[in-house]
């Protein structure tokens, strides 16, 4: 029986490109389309220190309620606090932390002509309910506006 475990995998395989070439055209249908813009990244370290700026490219689709996915061009150390400012489609403002910064093993530039080498993950931290439900109505006109092309 074990002759039968590598044509299950091979299946499976098609069966999930069969899914995402679905899942692409549904897409394409409904007018999806990826969207990236520019971000700022500021360090928080305290009154005393000097603000360090960290430029960034955002893809509008990595953005959700809890925090978001973006390039940097330079490695930040995990825990480091950060205040993100995104200018278009209109101004964002959040702080957050970073959960995760890899560098990526790509030989081509990100996105643009500018090297942004860095994944980071920040998770967002909210000092109070308004600021969640700010950034949640971003995330949903984000989404219906500019991603969807609904607007």
């Amino acid at each position: 029986m074990s002759w039968e475990v590598p044509r299950y995998r091979i299946r499976a395989y098609i069966r999930g490109l069969k899914k995402l070439e679905t899942i692409t055209r549904n897409r394409k249908k409904r007018g999806y389309k990826l969207r990236r813009t520019l971000a700022e990244l500021k360090v928080i370290e305290g009154a005393a220190y000097p603000v360090d700026v960290v430029q960034a490219r955002v893809v509008l689709n990595d953005i959700s309620s809890h925090g978001l996915m973006l390039f940097c061009s330079r490695p930040l150390r995990e825990g480091q606090l950060m205040a993100i400012t995104i200018q278009e489609p209109y101004l964002f403002y959040a702080q957050g932390k970073v959960m995760s910064c890899h560098q990526l093993s790509l030989k081509t530039s990100i996105l643009t002509d500018e090297p942004f080498p860095y994944r980071v993950q920040i998770k967002f931290e909210f000092h109070s309910l308004f600021e969640r439900n700010a950034v949640r109505m971003y995330c949903q006109e984000v989404l219906k506006k500019y991603l969807f092309g609904n607007a």
